[in-house]
């Protein structure tokens, strides 16, 4: 149960679908609560409650809404399919989980329901009378609805452009490295053994997300337990798959609650710091294909990649997460230096016939070289490795 609300609260559909369904609480309350409009003041010159006008209006503001909104779809679906032509698919999750697209479709898809539903309660009443709030209401929510939808044609064209895309990609990553700084008190590195006494495996398959390790030290504090992850999060988990061990044998229950701490879903590893280097890597090899052959864009992703791995530098090696009750999480996310090979490799790869790009490269790879506690990665062998 608390798996599928999670996956609910991280659904792309809830802002949208959570607007929608108050826009139609607000219609019902309308249309229930009796109160003359007349009496107030500053509603008076407001409000009108000929049927036929009423008609008339909620009629226009579902066409103009409705007009509205599909336009704003197909928007979303040509910034989807641009994406993925130019740049890479792996960018869809990130694009659709901007929250203010969700709220002016929400937004604008409330409205439709909000005239819909008092439409339907007008032909169906007997009465003549309506409230004659109703229509002003829904003249005021199309105002908003165009105001956001002039907002939403700016913000669709700017997330078009690459500067915008690659300083998203790269802020994701950027707050998974600042989430694991703040525990960074209690990430520690250990060679101690850990001694395993059951051993949960995977029901599920996909891609391992980061875990909560604020609820990783609740849950192991509770049951005095200390657990170990085999897996690296984002890492690729097979079913029946060795995925965790436990340091003493607890109950199915506890087992069930702790095998839930680390959720396996077939989306994108969002929270996994090298999914934005992978990101990144992603555009500037298609930036230097022979379609899109631009430059620019790989100078672009190459300083983008560079001062993520300056903020990869400041989170210290570590293999254990140690509770307030110590009890001890042991897990690692990627090596530095193995995510360094994989960037300049793949990049190196695609970019070193230009000379212009290969320089700025090389660069790169000076300053990354130069971290604390990094061996050097030369030019010649990443030929050897090609």
């Amino acid at each position: 149960m608390l798996k599928v609300l999670k996956k609910i609260l991280q659904s792309i559909a809830l802002v949208p679908s959570v607007l929608a369904l108050c826009f139609f609480v607000l219609a019902v309350l309308i249309i229930s609560i009796d109160i003359n409009y007349d009496e107030i003041a500053f509603l008076k010159k407001l409000v009108f409650n000929d049927k036929e006008d009423v008609q008339f209006v909620l009629a226009f503001l579902i066409g103009g809404i409705f007009t509205l909104t599909i336009f704003s779809y197909t928007m979303v679906m040509n910034v989807l399919n641009r994406n993925i032509n130019n740049y890479s698919p792996r960018l869809i999750p990130m694009i659709l989980s901007e929250k203010h697209h969700q709220i002016i479709l929400g937004f604008t898809s409330g409205t439709i329901i909000y005239a819909m539903t008092l439409s339907i309660a007008l032909n169906a009443k007997n009465s003549p009378e309506f409230p004659g709030i109703a229509a002003p209401l829904g003249v005021f929510f199309g105002i908003i609805s165009v105001l956001l939808f002039i907002y939403f044609i700016h913000s669709v064209s700017r997330s078009i452009h690459i500067n915008y895309i690659v300083k998203e990609a790269y802020v994701e990553s950027y707050n998974t490295i600042k989430g694991l700084k703040k525990y960074e008190s209690k990430l520690q590195k250990t060679d101690e053994k850990f001694n395993s006494s059951i051993d949960i495996v995977s029901v599920e398959v996909g891609y391992l997300k980061m875990p909560d390790l604020g609820q990783v030290e609740r849950i192991l504090d509770k049951h005095q337990v200390s657990i170990s992850l085999h897996k690296h999060p984002g890492a690729f988990i097979r079913k029946n798959e060795q995925l965790i061990s436990l340091s003493k044998s607890v109950s199915p229950e506890v087992q069930q609650s702790i095998y839930k701490l680390f959720p396996i879903d077939h989306t994108v590893p969002m929270d996994a710091i090298e999914t934005g280097f992978k990101h990144l890597v992603e555009i500037g090899v298609k930036a230097m294909s022979p379609a899109i052959n631009d430059p620019g864009t790989a100078i672009t992703i190459i300083d983008y990649i560079t001062q993520l791995f300056i903020d990869r530098s400041q989170l210290k090696t570590f293999n254990l997460f140690k509770t307030e009750n110590n009890n001890n999480f042991h897990f690692k996310i990627v090596e530095i230096e193995l995510l360094r090979d994989y960037c300049y490799l793949e990049l190196y790869r695609y970019i070193k016939e230009d000379p212009i790009v290969r320089a700025h490269l090389l660069n790169s790879l000076e300053i990354v070289n130069a971290l604390e506690g990094l061996t050097r990665l030369q030019i010649h062998m990443l030929d050897a490795k090609l």
